[in-house]
């Protein structure tokens, strides 16, 4: 059976890149419309640009910093400097376009990207 065409829309590009995030390739209509209706509430606008992919060393640093690590405590357990956690922070931001770690943190979790 061929699955229904979805017109594309102003109203649900937003949901339709979630679930290509998601890697959802094909998805249905009631798919873009639970995900419209999530994304509707959100306090926080999931960046459309959230596709650019962060380093290894951006992820480890987003993880810990969801588990309440300063920068410094970061840098003493990844065995780098303090410095270099800041400029992984900083790319972190402009990467999920985002304003501050908090930010970062809230839309990496509704992603699915930042692993608890």
């Amino acid at each position: 059976m061929p699955q229904p065409t979805i017109e594309v829309s102003a109203n649900n590009l937003l949901a339709i890149e979630v679930l290509d995030i998601l890697g959802i390739d094909s998805p249905t209509q009631q798919q873009i419309d639970v995900i419209e209706l999530l994304t509707a509430h959100l306090a926080v606008p999931i960046p459309l640009l959230f596709n650019k992919q962060l380093t290894r060393r951006e992820q480890s640093c987003l993880y810990f910093a969801a588990r309440g690590r300063s920068a410094a405590e970061t840098a003493h357990l990844l065995k780098i400097q303090k410095d270099t956690v800041d400029q992984y922070r900083k790319s972190i931001l402009r990467k999920l376009n985002c304003k501050n770690m908090v930010q970062a943190i809230f839309v990496s979790l509704q992603l699915g990207k930042l692993p608890l």
